[in-house]
C-alpha cells in the first residue's frame, strides 16, 4: 500500500505546513511504509528546493507536472530568467540535460506585483504536453495534450484525473493537506483510493458557529473518512459537529533538549518571540502589551525573532514601536534556525495568534523551558501550554501586559512554570508521534483487509 501526502505546493521557506508534511513523511519513511509527497504545481526548482531543505525527501517527491513531463525531464533541469532593463522577470526558460526546452514561463505586473501569465511544458520532441493559463497567480485553465487530442479543463479537473491514475496503480491512502476548496473537490473526486484522510492545521471556525473558507467542501461533504486535528479538543469538537471520525496528532514534534540555560542566566526582565510576521500573529499586541508593563517595570524588553511575509506589516510593526518612543527596549532581530536555543534567551515569551490549530513555537517555547503568556484561543494554547504559562481572555491586552509584569517579578512561579513547560513537551517527542501515526495506519490498513475480504 502506498501512502500519499498530497500538499498543493512546497514552499523553499518551510513554512508551517511544509515542515510538517515533510515531518509526518519521515515518520512514515522510519514506520518503512510506501510514502510519497504529492504536489502539483509547476516549479521546474523543485529539485533545488529539496535539496535545499529536506535533501533526505527528494526521492518520495512526485509532481504530477513533472509526472506528464516524464523523460522530457529526466536527469533534472536548468532553468535560465530573462529580466528586462528594469530587472523586471520577463520569463523562465527551462531546459533539460540534453540542452532541449522542455518549458518556459512567462510573466507580467499585477499591481506592481510580479504573477505568472501562461506557463508551457514541452514533450521531448518539443511538442506541447500542457499549457496553463494563469489569473492572479493561479491556474484559471488548462490545455492538456493526451495522444495527439487537446484537452481544455480546469486545474481541478487535472489533479483528480492525476490523482485516479496514480491511486490506479497500487492501493492507496490519500492525505489531505487540506487549504483550498478547489483542491479540496479536487480531493473528493478520486475513487480509487483505499481511504482518504485530511489534516487539519487551523481552527475550523469563523467566530463561533461558521466554518472557515478552506474547511467547508471537507466537512460538508463527510466524504473523508478520517479527520486528523492537531488537538484532542478540537477532534472532538469536529466529531461532534460533523458526526465523522476523528483522530488527534500534532503536526510537529520536538526534540526536548536534556538540559537548558537556567532562566537566572538567561537576560533579566526579556520577553522572547520568535514569530512570522504576518497579520494573523497579532504581533501589534505583543508590541502594545510590552509598551504598557513598560510603565511599570521599566528593564522589560521585548526581543522579536522571526521570517517576514508580509512586508507593509512588518513597516507598520516598526511604526508602532518607534511612534511609542520603544525602540530602546523592543528589537527587531530577524529570523532564528534554531527556535529552541533562541527561547533560552528570555525569561518569558507571548503568544497572540488570532487563531492557531496547535503552534508549532509554543512546543519550541515549552521545550526550552520558557514559560507563555498567551491569549486563550482555540485550540493551541489551551491544548498544549498547559502548566507552563498563563492564559488571558482573547485580545486583552491590558490583562496580557499584566501578565508579563506579574511573570517577571515572581521567579519561583517562572521556575515552577520552567519546570513543567519542559515536561509537558516530552508529550510531543518524536515517539509519541510516531506511535498516534501507528495506530491510524493500522486502523487504514485494516479497513483494506476488510474490503478486499
Amino acid at each position: 500500500m502506498q501512502h500519499l501526502f498530497l500538499m498543493e505546493f512546497f514552499g523553499r521557506g518551510q513554512s508551517g505546513r511544509s515542515y510538517a508534511v515533510t515531518e509526518r513523511v519521515r515518520v512514515f519513511k522510519a514506520l518503512q511504509k510506501n510514502v510519497r509527497l504529492v504536489t502539483f504545481d509547476y516549479n521546474p526548482q523543485y529539485n533545488d528546493i529539496w535539496q535545499a531543505v529536506a535533501p533526505d525527501l527528494e526521492a518520495t517527491h512526485l509532481n504530477m507536472m513533472a509526472y506528464y513531463q516524464g523523460d522530457a525531464i529526466a536527469g533534472g533541469v536548468r532553468v535560465e530568467r530573462l529580466h528586462d532593463h528594469q530587472q523586471v522577470t520577463l520569463v523562465d526558460r527551462v531546459f533539460n540535460q540534453s540542452d532541449r526546452l522542455v518549458g518556459e514561463i512567462y510573466y507580467g505586473l499585477d499591481n506592481k506585483t510580479v504573477s505568472r501569465r501562461v506557463a508551457i511544458l514541452y514533450n521531448t520532441d518539443g511538442s506541447e504536453r500542457i499549457r496553463l493559463l494563469y489569473q492572479q497567480n493561479k491556474v484559471a485553465q488548462v490545455h492538456f495534450w493526451q495522444a495527439g487530442q487537446l484537452q481544455v479543463m480546469s486545474f481541478t479537473a487535472l489533479v483528480r484525473q492525476f490523482l485516479q491514475e496514480i491511486t490506479a496503480q497500487e492501493p492507496s491512502v490519500i492525505y489531505a493537506d487540506v487549504l483550498e476548496e478547489e483542491m479540496t473537490q479536487a480531493y473528493l473526486g478520486v475513487s480509487n483510493a483505499v481511504a482518504k484522510v485530511a489534516y487539519i492545521h487551523a481552527d475550523h471556525h469563523v467566530g463561533q458557529h461558521q466554518i472557515l473558507v478552506g474547511f467547508r467542501n471537507l466537512l460538508r461533504s463527510r466524504q473523508f473518512d478520517w479527520i486528523v486535528t492537531g488537538t484532542h479538543n478540537q477532534a472532538v469538537d469536529v466529531q461532534t459537529e460533523w458526526q465523522c471520525r476523528t483522530a488527534d496528532i500534532p503536526p510537529a514534534s520536538i526534540n526536548v533538549p536534556k538540559s537548558v540555560t537556567a532562566l537566572a542566566d538567561r537576560r533579566a526582565m526579556s520577553v522572547v518571540v520568535v514569530t512570522r510576521f504576518d497579520r494573523i500573529k497579532r504581533v501589534e499586541d505583543m508590541i502594545a502589551a510590552v509598551v504598557q508593563a513598560h510603565q511599570q517595570n521599566r528593564d522589560i524588553n521585548l526581543q522579536l525573532y522571526g521570517t517576514i511575509t508580509d512586508q507593509a506589516y512588518y513597516t507598520q510593526l516598526q511604526k508602532q514601536v518607534t511612534d511609542a518612543h520603544a525602540s530602546n527596549y523592543i528589537t527587531f532581530n530577524g529570523p532564528t534556525t534554531d527556535a529552541v536555543a533562541t527561547f533560552q534567551t528570555g525569561q518569558l515569551t507571548v503568544f497572540t495568534s488570532r487563531t492557531e490549530g496547535f503552534g508549532r513555537t509554543l512546543l519550541e517555547a515549552l521545550a526550552a523551558g520558557t514559560p507563555v503568556v498567551s491569549y486563550d484561543i482555540d485550540y493551541g494554547p489551551r491544548a498544549v501550554i498547559g502548566k507552563g504559562g498563563k492564559l488571558v481572555s482573547d485580545g486583552r491586552v491590558d490583562l496580557l501586559a499584566n501578565a508579563l509584569v506579574m511573570g517577571l517579578a515572581d521567579r519561583h512561579w517562572r521556575e515552577q512554570a520552567s519546570e513543567a513547560a519542559r515536561q509537558q513537551a516530552t508529550q510531543y517527542d518524536a515517539p509519541h508521534i510516531t506511535a498516534k501515526w501507528a495506530d491510524l495506519i493500522a486502523e487504514l490498513e485494516h479497513c483494506d483487509e476488510n474490503n478486499a475480504d
